[in-house]
């Protein structure tokens, strides 16, 4: 067996109701690995998107701003080639001029793989760079880029405000901390560093100068394959939670002791030879009622088939300063069947927190990029996986680790995005896991969005004996710039697609598009 195409989803219990809703931002694209929400102006309400693949071998990617429709008052999501780059991994955003514009922070020239890695003293490799946002919608001009710093391997980093180490730096400055996941091609026992870089140029030109890099963590960390930031949880520092070999783990520093500290939360799954791969593979924190820490969820280990979560008791500490107590206790939610035994690979990409309507609780979602397209693309059983898609995991229990699951997208997913994109509700957006020479699924490449709505104000799939029922909410209960809708079928080259309109509420058709009304008028 090549792939994990073919195995079973899931001991996590899930709805009856599945929530379809879906919109395509862009597609087809040349290929697809990273997507993030990005706010343009510090004090921007709704973001952007920027999105990318990793590129090809003598043929740059492109670094795309995917502009919100609510931000430039145009019909559709705007596309503008900000920077051009070989192999770009991850990427973040801060406001490092100072100009209340964010500027992205990313790191490219990673190489073509694991195996294959481009050294950092002899081709440039794993260079982190800082793309200055030029403050106007309208420039076509590639963003500026700053160089920030290079480690063989970079494949993660993390924004750090404020971090006050051995009196070298102020408060008000802005740090990067950059986390190669291996320090040398197809080296994946080797610890790799943690570093951390400084601008040196603090008032009069920022960030256009040299950055000092400095070594948080010299020999602790192996294959660490995310990294999210925790703001001024450390008496106003910040803290960084990675997931990696050595498990979920929590970074900070210790200002009394003036050193670099660390937690382990929990180890992940554990070694089974001759599988290269165990731990962790993604992290995000979930918020409980007045607990901004209220569990973790986790994937695991590194592109992984394993969901699960880490809980705590109700009397545990609550926020920030729980990561750094032992408390946690790991349940396994899904187990997304067996890896593909080539490689030891499965299926899951990223987690991501989620707040669904006005539920106390986070729910919490994964990217899963789904089988590789080992075998003929014509086998029907490569069209629709299991293991392809998003899934959303909602606590109905937490304290016995009981979680809902659905799944909102049957598309593969490699990264997710989530924000209130066009309103105040929480959308998810994903963008297909595409790296050819890697793993390339049955579908396009595309970036596509899907709304988390309450069960009163979405349209549902169930299954009726061997029909299909739809069940549709009433327009007088959608909330404002709310438009539930469904695709149905494809009927002489058109999509049929049912759409609920709120009283009063309009929506834009193309030239050749055309409309029916089945309750109410137009």
């Amino acid at each position: 067996m090549c792939c994990n195409s073919y195995s079973n989803a899931a001991t996590a219990n899930d709805a009856s109701a599945q929530h379809v809703d879906e919109h395509h931002v862009a597609t087809p694209l040349p290929d697809g690995y990273w997507l993030h929400a990005f706010p343009y102006e510090k004090n921007a309400k709704l973001p952007d998107l920027i999105g990318y693949g990793l590129g090809f071998a003598g043929k740059p990617a492109s670094i795309k701003l995917f502009e919100n429709p609510k931000n430039t008052k145009s019909s559709g999501w705007k596309v503008t080639e900000i920077q051009s780059m070989d192999f770009p991994v991850a990427m973040t955003y801060a406001d490092i001029s100072g100009n209340g514009h964010n500027d992205v922070i990313i790191c490219d020239r990673y190489g073509p793989s694991m195996g294959d890695l481009w050294d950092a003293k002899t081709k440039d490799g794993g260079r982190i760079q800082w793309l200055e946002n030029p403050g106007d919608r309208t420039s076509q001009a590639y963003w500026k880029a700053h160089h920030i710093g290079n480690s063989t391997g970079m494949h993660r980093r993390a924004m750090c405000s404020r971090f006050d180490v051995a009196g070298h730096f102020t408060s008000s400055i802005i740090q990067v901390m950059g986390l190669p996941i291996i320090p040398a091609s197809n080296d994946l026992t080797s610890p790799a560093p943690v570093l951390i870089f400084t601008p040196t140029d603090k008032s009069t030109n920022p960030g256009r100068g040299r950055w000092i890099e400095e070594v948080a963590f010299a020999k602790e960390f192996r294959l660490v394959h995310e990294a999210v930031l925790i703001p001024g949880a450390n008496d106003g520092l910040d803290m960084v939670i990675v997931a990696g070999r050595e498990g979920t783990v929590l970074l900070w520093f210790d200002q009394e002791a003036k050193k670099w500290s660390y937690n382990i939360i929990g180890t992940g799954l554990p070694e089974t030879k001759p599988n290269p791969y165990w731990g962790s593979g993604s992290v995000d924190i979930c918020k409980v009622g007045d607990d901004s820490v209220g569990y973790v969820a986790t994937c695991e280990a590194f592109h992984g088939n394993t969901v699960a979560v880490y809980i705590k008791d109700d009397n545990a500490t609550k926020g920030p300063a729980s990561l750094k107590e032992n408390v946690w206790k790991r349940v396994e939610l899904d187990n997304f069947g067996p890896l593909d035994t080539a490689g030891f690979t499965g299926t899951i990409h990223n987690v991501h927190a989620i707040k669904i309507g006005d539920n106390k609780f986070d729910s919490f979602g994964i990217a899963c990029m789904g089988a590789r397209k080992c075998l003929s693309s014509s086998s029907p059983r490569f069209s629709r996986s299991e293991n392809q898609g998003v899934y959303i995991y909602t606590p109905t229990d937490l304290a016995k680790g009981k979680f809902e699951r659905i799944k909102v997208s049957d598309e593969s997913a490699g990264r997710l995005a989530v924000a209130g994109f066009t309103h105040h509700n929480k959308q998810v957006r994903s963008i297909s896991y595409y790296v050819p020479g890697y793993h390339t699924g049955p579908d396009p490449p595309s970036i596509r969005i899907n709304d988390i709505q309450s069960h009163r104000t979405a349209i549902f799939a169930t299954k009726l004996n061997k029909e299909i029922l739809l069940r549709v909410p009433r327009p007088s209960v959608v909330p404002e710039e709310i438009i539930p809708q469904i695709q149905l079928m494809t009927i002489g080259g058109k999509m049929n697609s049912i759409v609920i309109l709120r009283p009063g509420a309009s929506m834009k058709l193309g030239q050749k598009d055309g409309a029916k009304v089945i309750y109410g008028k137009l």
